[in-house]
């Protein structure tokens, strides 16, 4: 199961977090939207703006990092970082 885990860093240190599942059907694009959709709802943050680097970040490396100015409104943390993983045990013995 694909799953989105949402940081907000401060100062090089974790202020809040959120891990929501994700479809991993969907293009990478519609995975990064809702999760930034949902993680920005739960955390009551503003949603910032998706740039063509954001999604070429999450679909090459499954992490994108959103700075302050990603954000229309303040923001009280110096990054969001957006990761994608897999909660699938991986199997090293095959």
């Amino acid at each position: 199961m694909l799953k989105t885990w949402c940081k907000l860093m401060k100062d090089g240190k974790l202020i809040g977090q959120w891990v929501a599942n994700s479809d991993e059907s969907l293009p990478a694009e519609q995975i990064l939207e809702a999760a930034l959709k949902d993680a920005c709802y739960h955390l009551d943050l503003p949603n910032p703006i998706i740039l063509k680097k954001h999604l070429k970040d999450i679909e090459e490396f499954h992490l994108t990092k959103f700075l302050p100015e990603s954000f229309m409104e303040a923001v009280p943390f110096d990054r969001m970082e957006i990761v994608l993983f897999d909660e699938k045990p991986k199997n090293i013995h095959a």
